[in-house]
């Protein structure tokens, strides 16, 4: 009887118990309808295949989402990174593009001990004291933030086991000026990193010592043409808003910079306050100014920055006086910087007045021309006049001299000398303050080169 229960048949069970079956499928390993996976294991499910497509091979992604080691000749990327920023002696504005675990202050300043002497945020500081360590509301690095790092010399700043900030970092920004980091090791140029959704929301950006706005016509214009990694920068948001940069692999790309590289002979120092002055167009004696011609601005006798003209809306970089003697002299709330340009033929021409100075302002002033400097020394304005108890005195002359400013009362005698010093040609601008005088008539002498210039004045209290 065979399996069936029939005398005299044939039929047997087959490999897998089944009465008269026909055995394992051809791409079947086992009775349960199991296959061999890739590595020829009967049921496997490819656990011992690596992402290098070898079976029992050590190829890994790794922290990057790369397949790296095995046989893939890659290697692994590191989950850290080390930041190595150059910095010189001065004011650095500046960012970091990923943290360490540990972001006490003191920790990611630890590699310029002894040079750096003091860290600025965004109205919080920290300081390095002798006997305290580092003092101060500035406490811990933060990733969205930007920061001034001043050093007595060139240094570099270096953090080890930094990891990289997420590119789609979000800044929760105020309406006004915001100091931001850039969250990304590399350069993304301005048009590509700020979405045009955003353009209108911003009246400009700030870096250390380039700026640039947005020209509903041109796009974005001036020296600052792209993001970089490292830099700090004041983000000026017209209203509050939450933005995040435009990174992504297509765009991480290096612009066509602006050389904005001043001759050796012109020299000013970056300060923790500054403006920018953006000039549309300049007409030296009806003729537009040339690509390269030298825009300078000065305050009284003290260069305070100075660029290069590159084409419509060059920027001009005015430095204040932050407190730090490297700045004495630098502009103050109020003032007015005197603009000069020189050309490519090496003329001098002095430019129009322009708007007073204020810290963080970005200031679009149109064209200006230049302007014919009298032949002899002049007090162009005094103001106010009467007074209670300061008034500005404007006065010009057309060539270096040495120069005395002093105030006699009625009587003729001598008041108060204001000044006694060697001024260059062009506009300049003192202040005298009366607190301790009485009310009366008053007069300014102004003395160059024996070329004199009076001006009579009221103090009234």
């Amino acid at each position: 009887i065979d399996c069936l229960g029939e005398c005299g048949g044939s039929a047997v069970e087959d490999e897998c118990g089944i009465c008269d079956g026909s055995g394992i499928a051809d791409d079947a390993c086992d009775c349960d309808g199991n296959i061999d996976d890739d590595c020829g294991i009967c049921g496997g499910s490819n656990e011992y295949l690596d992402c290098f497509g070898e079976c029992f091979g050590s190829a890994y992604f790794d922290d990057c989402g790369d397949c790296v080691g095995g046989n893939t000749g890659i290697d692994a990327c590191e989950s850290t990174v080390t930041i190595d920023l150059n910095l010189h002696a001065g004011a650095n504005l500046i960012s970091f593009y990923g943290l360490p675990e540990d972001t006490y202050i003191g920790n990611m300043m630890s590699s310029l001990d002894g040079v750096v002497t003091g860290v600025i945020g965004e109205g919080i500081a920290a300081n390095p004291n002798p006997n305290f360590g580092w003092v101060g509301g500035l406490t811990n690095v933060s990733p969205t933030s930007g920061y001034w790092v001043k050093v007595n010399e060139d240094a570099n700043l270096v953090v080890e086991d930094v990891y990289p900030s997420d590119p789609e970092l979000v800044y929760d920004l105020h309406a006004g000026a915001n100091l931001i980091s850039f969250p990304y090791e590399g350069s993304i140029i301005i048009q590509d990193a700020i979405l045009s959704e955003y353009s209108g929301e911003f009246s400009g950006f700030i870096g250390e010592g380039v700026a640039a706005t947005y020209n509903p016509n041109l796009g974005w214009v001036g020296g600052l043409t792209e993001f970089s990694g490292g830099k700090g920068y004041w983000a000026k948001a017209n209203s509050d808003l939450e933005f995040s940069f435009n990174i992504s692999d297509d765009l991480r790309r290096i612009s066509d910079s602006i050389d904005l590289t001043l001759p050796d002979e012109i020299e000013f120092n970056q300060s923790i306050n500054q403006s920018f002055y953006f000039i549309e167009d300049v007409i030296l004696d009806g003729q537009s100014i040339k690509d390269g011609d030298l825009i300078l601005a000065y305050n009284g006798n003290v260069l305070v920055g100075a660029r290069k003209w590159t084409g419509v809306y060059s920027e001009v970089p005015v430095m204040g006086y932050d407190g730090s003697v490297a700045t004495f002299g630098y502009m103050n709330l109020g003032e007015s910087p005197t603009f000069k340009v020189i050309s490519n033929d090496g003329e001098e021409y002095l430019l129009e007045s322009v708007p007073d100075w204020s810290n963080n302002e970005i200031l679009n002033i149109g064209i200006l021309a230049n302007i014919v400097v009298p032949k002899t020394v002049v007090i162009s304005n005094v103001y106010p006049n009467p007074f209670n108890p300061s008034t500005n005195i404007s006065f010009s002359m057309d060539v270096d001299s040495w120069v005395d400013v002093s105030i006699y009362n009625i009587n003729g005698r001598l008041v108060e000398n204001l000044v006694s010093d060697y001024y260059a040609d062009g506009f300049h601008h003192i202040e005298w303050n009366a607190s301790n005088q009485s009310s009366g008539v008053y007069f300014v002498k102004i003395n160059a080169n024996n070329d004199i210039a009076t001006q009579k004045i009221v103090l009234v209290k």
